[in-house]
């Protein structure tokens, strides 16, 4: 089995875990309230944000030139999705870069993002690619199911599907970068994107209650962690 052919098969049960949670219920049943949308929409786009210093990182350190056009392109799809979000929405939500830079961060959100950051500094793409793949590869395929119960995708499938899509791409990288890597190098790269796997649960969660730093500095003078 090859290593992204074990990422996924460990991924199977997180996507099982994402689609079980209560926020993706509720968009099934159209049962959540527009504080719990609100929540999730704003902290997502920061997310998205973030994530362009990773695929920055990406192309930066990039070991091909298929692994750099693979990645410029997705850099591209990125901006295009961020400035199209942000003129298509009314302040309080952000509506231009400089807003979206200081977006207050809740504390799964920012966990996440330190997860994703925190493999920059390796600069290896077999280390920060799979933080960001798994989180991908679980969107789409959710969004498929979601697909299926008639609810629209925030991402276009086609750009992420089929032989020369973005997740067959990633796997394909992953796999040619672990045969010049160690044993102890793939087994990192495979708990780190099972940790974004985990992490993708824990994002769901987080806007359902609409947990924040406030409820978890109330929670922690109450000692109820």
């Amino acid at each position: 089995m090859t290593l992204s052919e074990q990422m996924i098969a460990v991924g199977q049960k997180y996507l099982a875990a994402n689609r079980q949670t209560s926020y993706v219920k509720g968009m099934i049943d159209n049962s959540l309230s527009v504080e719990q949308k609100d929540y999730y929409n704003i902290q997502d786009i920061s997310f998205e944000y973030n994530e362009v210093s990773v695929i920055a990182a990406l192309q930066r350190y990039a070991n091909s030139v298929a692994e750099a056009t693979v990645f410029t392109k997705r850099m591209d799809l990125q901006v295009t999705m961020l400035n199209d979000w942000l003129a298509h929405n009314v302040h309080p939500a952000p509506t231009t870069w400089q807003e979206l830079a200081h977006v207050d961060v809740e504390p799964i959100n920012q966990l996440y993002q330190q997860h994703m950051a925190a493999t920059i500094p390796s600069g290896e793409i077999l280390q920060i690619l799979p933080s960001f793949y798994a989180g991908e590869w679980i969107y789409v395929k959710l969004g498929q199911q979601l697909q299926i119960s008639g609810l629209p995708v925030a991402k276009p499938n086609s750009d992420f599907l089929g032989e020369h899509g973005y997740l067959n791409e990633y796997a394909h990288f992953v796999d040619q970068e672990a045969t010049h890597a160690t044993g102890s190098q793939c087994r990192q790269a495979l708990a780190t994107f099972t940790k974004s796997a985990v992490l993708e649960c824990y994002f769901w969660n987080a806007a359902y209650q609409q947990d924040s730093w406030k409820k978890w500095r109330e929670r922690a003078i109450k000692a109820q962690y």
